[in-house]
């Protein structure tokens, strides 16, 4: 009788060992699931991270090629000019149409006067040059002085131009006093149809049908804007409408 009492206590012991063992592995395994788990959800935090809404960033510009050029019909010489567009041509072309421009429109100038340098080169106006070096195009004098504002108008918008409906714009301006104050457009806010196209050229309707006519700036109505804080996007767009591709050639 006492050998087998003894045997039961043993075997209880043994038993009473085992529950003691699995219950320590049991809390190990959940300590280390439980790990791993709180590990696994940062390694998911961090591969899908709350977004965060930011302003839609201004177009970046794309390099252009400082080799394309354009031929100039010089109007006092009557030569030819074969110039880089870059960096013989543009800069000359704001300098003399709105040199007093603040920043923010002279960057605006320097856009419209590219656009209207790449449409005529599709578009020239003779048959062995593209522009006139006068006001029958646009306005170019390399005898004037190149300020950093100058230099950096074409710089930091270099290769950008107009577009609408797939071609690059006749990107209209004038100096919007005077005589020329007709011919600007008040396009803010205004896309596709409804946008008003500027008399200086070919007008239809509906507008669409001439996509190179989506209306003009006025430089003195474009100073203004700067001067109010606009940004040159949104001087484009307030007078060639909200719908005008802002980008490289």
């Amino acid at each position: 009788m006492s050998d087998k009492r003894s045997i039961w206590i043993l075997h209880r012991k043994k038993i009473m060992n085992f529950v003691y063992v699995m219950v320590i592995f049991t809390l190990i395994l959940a300590t280390v699931n439980n790990a791993s788990a709180a590990y696994g959800n940062r390694h998911h935090s961090r591969l899908t991270p709350t977004p965060v809404l930011t302003p839609e960033p201004a177009p970046i510009p794309t390099t252009t090629s400082t080799g394309d050029t354009i031929r100039v019909y010089r109007s006092a010489t009557g030569q030819i000019a074969v110039l880089k567009i870059e960096t013989e041509y543009l800069p000359y072309v704001v300098a003399a149409e709105n040199d007093i421009a603040p920043f923010e429109s002279m960057k605006a100038q320097a856009i419209a006067s590219r656009t209207y340098a790449y449409y005529k080169k599709e578009n020239p106006s003779g048959a062995n040059f593209d522009v006139y070096d006068d006001s029958r195009d646009q306005n170019y004098n390399p005898r004037l002085v190149l300020t950093d504002n100058l230099k950096n108008s074409v710089s930091q918008t270099n290769g950008i131009v107009l577009k609408w409906g797939g071609v690059i714009i006749c990107s209209f301006y004038i100096s919007g006093s005077g005589d020329t104050s007709p011919y600007v457009t008040y396009n803010e806010g205004k896309s596709r149809e409804d946008i008003t196209q500027s008399s200086i050229g070919w007008m239809t309707n509906p507008a669409s049908l001439n996509p190179y006519n989506r209306g003009a700036m006025g430089q003195i109505q474009a100073n203004a804007l700067a001067n109010k804080g606009y940004t040159w996007q949104n001087i484009l767009k307030y007078f060639y409408g909200t719908d005008i591709i802002i980008g490289s050639k």
